[in-house]
């Protein structure tokens, strides 16, 4: 069995005899780099008491502007005792606006020594904090009001006229038409029809058609301008465009309470499924179809807006009544 070779240890450590020698050379020869701020310091002063009026202050305001107001019997040798990790080695003096507090100096009890008005309270950074945070909300609020679409009832004779002497203008293959209906239990040919929504969107005029008060003259009524024609005739032309979101429900409606067979239909649910890279195996509703748009196309405030609506609605239609609310007249404000 091979003997093992024994290290003759010094009583000072395990540091060799020759090694530690060598050591305490070189630590008493050579001359450690102070990276610290108070390295710029007079190091005399150094068992000074520090009052705000002594010279140790008045150099350091020389390097830091920023006055100093401490009082205190220790000295800035027994603020050094502790190491600083924190502190980053200076590339270069700050300039005149620096402020000076607790980073510089990377030690808590010099902070300590510092006014208390230099050090902002919890108390206060909360309160700055929830100040921001209502600006920002006030902000984002009086964004989103400039996307909310502002809708004109039809529900008179007079109102009916003003809304087709406009869409009476719409000409050939312009895709300017965009419908939505609305109805009690998700409506279709065995529920009740209560209103359509249209919407042109080269004036960005939009209107709420009260089908339940007007009932067929929605649909049979001709303009008394322009083409003369009647709103049945403009969603049954083939060259006029209607763009509507999962037309089967709304079709069905149409059709099954006023006979109105729609032509010329752009379902805008089957294109996002067209043009879409991942599986189309199922069709995505339109919460996720509106979520999934890029900024560029529907900005974060008319985001917001949309979702804040859509919520209210749908908070208002989770009653006892469900989407009998859409029955009531005058309408609810948050349909």
């Amino acid at each position: 069995m091979a003997r093992r070779k024994r290290t003759k240890v010094s009583m000072a450590g395990a540091i060799p005899g020759n090694e530690q020698r060598n050591v305490l050379t070189e630590c008493t020869t050579s001359v450690p780099t102070i990276k610290h701020p108070l390295a710029l310091v007079d190091y005399s002063l150094l068992s000074q008491p520090i009052y705000t009026t002594n010279d140790l202050c008045d150099k350091v305001n020389s390097y830091k502007p920023q006055a100093i107001a401490i009082e205190s019997t220790r000295t800035y040798a027994e603020v050094l005792q502790k190491p600083a990790p924190r502190v980053q080695p200076l590339s270069s003096p700050p300039s005149s606006n620096t402020t000076l507090d607790s980073s510089w100096f990377g030690d808590s009890d010099l902070a300590q020594t510092l006014p208390s008005s230099s050090i902002s309270s919890d108390q206060e950074r909360e309160q700055q904090t929830q100040q921001l945070r209502a600006e920002k909300e006030a902000l984002e609020e009086e964004a989103s009001k400039e996307w909310l679409l502002a809708h004109t009832m039809v529900d008179t004779d007079e109102t009916l006229q003003d809304f087709l002497s406009i869409v009476d203008m719409v000409e050939d293959y312009d895709v300017d038409i965009f419908i939505d209906a609305e109805g009690g239990n998700g409506h279709g040919r065995d529920s009740n029809l209560n209103f359509v929504q249209v919407k042109l969107a080269a004036s960005g005029k939009a209107w709420l058609l009260d089908v339940k008060k007007l009932d067929r003259k929605i649909f049979d009524t001709p303009s008394l301008t322009g083409k003369r024609r009647t709103f049945r005739q403009i969603l049954e032309d083939d060259n006029i465009p209607t763009v509507l979101f999962d037309t089967r429900v709304d079709s069905d409606s149409f059709y099954g309470h006023f006979k109105v067979h729609l032509k010329g239909v752009i379902d805008l649910q089957v294109m996002e499924s067209a043009t879409r890279l991942s599986s189309r195996e199922r069709l995505h509703s339109l919460d996720r179809c509106i979520e999934s748009l890029p900024q560029s196309i529907l900005p974060l405030p008319a985001l917001r807006a949309w979702n804040k609506t859509r919520r209210t609605g749908k908070l208002c239609c989770s009653g006892p009544d469900g989407y009998g609310a859409f029955d009531i007249r005058p309408i609810p404000k948050e349909l």
